[in-house]
């Protein structure tokens, strides 16, 4: 009787049940996520390994350059054009040439000292997110109605935002993943607008358009601007086709809200004041400000 019942599961094997194929399910799963999480971490060995040999091949591939130019010559630095450029030499080279000619035409910018724009963090003109958003990018957030352009002009939002920027470059996530940009123009009617606008020149908006379009190592998520003044959007369009289309189609404006933001984020990532659901305070990096004082200013050497 039990040789006969052998040979029948022999020729007609039992099914495995639902619960038997779940748990050899999991087990795949488990194991494939092992091997992965084994082969990012031998990424990572092998890229702390390889990012001082590129470090040494970039800084040779600079030859005498390397000596004279504007950009600071700190490694922390240099690996964020190697960062940038997927580790393409050639291209990192040509990308810090690019930077050092901008720098040249910019000098007066580097010699505005961090005393100068300091109010324009305290009045929260210019603050930063406590937290990523969804896919891991810092945002930066100018809020315009903060702005006293008669105090401040365009080139002292430009070095404030340089210096956020900066700060917040020095994580190797930040690097890779990227920012985004949110100007607020809420509080902003025409007449504040049109008044904005006319004191600025054509080469200090040409300057904002230039510096971030693969002249520096930052990676633009995406740009923001929302509650635009009708003036200021027909100002856009008139500058809108020197920025390149890959930047472009990441430049969304909204002229009654932030409702563009929402297509976006989520209100839970938003503040109050952007129609979110976190509390401005709680949403802004309070230490922010405490860190760029205590930091090194990357161009000190052109300090007074």
């Amino acid at each position: 009787m039990d040789s006969s019942l052998h040979l029948i599961r022999q020729q007609f094997p039992t099914r495995p049940s639902k619960f038997q194929k779940m748990q050899a399910k999991v087990s795949e799963c488990k194991i494939v996520e092992r091997e992965e999480s084994e082969a990012v971490y031998t990424s990572n060995k092998s890229m702390e390994k390889t990012d001082e040999h590129y470090l040494q091949e970039f800084k040779s591939a600079l030859g005498e350059f390397y000596k004279t130019m504007l950009i600071e010559d700190d490694d922390e630095t240099l690996l964020r054009f190697l960062v940038y450029t997927d580790y393409d030499i050639d291209a990192a080279i040509k990308m810090i040439h690019t930077s050092d000619k901008f720098l040249r035409t910019q000098e007066h910018l580097l010699r505005i000292p961090f005393e100068e724009i300091r109010p324009l963090f305290e009045h929260e003109a210019v603050l930063v997110f406590k937290e990523r958003d969804a896919v891991g990018r810092k945002v930066v957030l100018f809020k315009v109605r903060f702005w006293d352009i008669d105090i401040h002009d365009m080139d002292h939002v430009s070095v404030a935002i340089s210096y956020a920027i900066d700060e917040l470059m020095k994580s190797v996530e930040t690097q890779k993943k990227g920012f985004i940009f949110i100007i607020d123009f809420s509080g902003v009617g025409h007449m504040r607008g049109a008044y904005i606008l006319s004191k600025l020149t054509r080469q200090q908006i040409m300057l904002g358009i230039t510096a971030y379009q693969n002249t520096f190592p930052v990676k633009i998520g995406g740009i923001f601007a929302v509650n635009v003044p009708f003036v200021v959007s027909t100002t856009y369009s008139a500058f809108k086709y020197f920025i390149k289309k890959k930047l472009r189609d990441r430049v969304h404006f909204n002229y009654s809200g932030p409702q563009t933001l929402h297509k976006h984020f989520s209100k839970e990532f938003l503040p109050e004041s952007l129609m979110g659901n976190m509390p401005d305070e709680m949403c802004q990096d309070q230490e922010f400000l405490h860190r760029l004082q205590k930091r090194k200013c990357r161009f000190a050497k052109f300090q007074p």
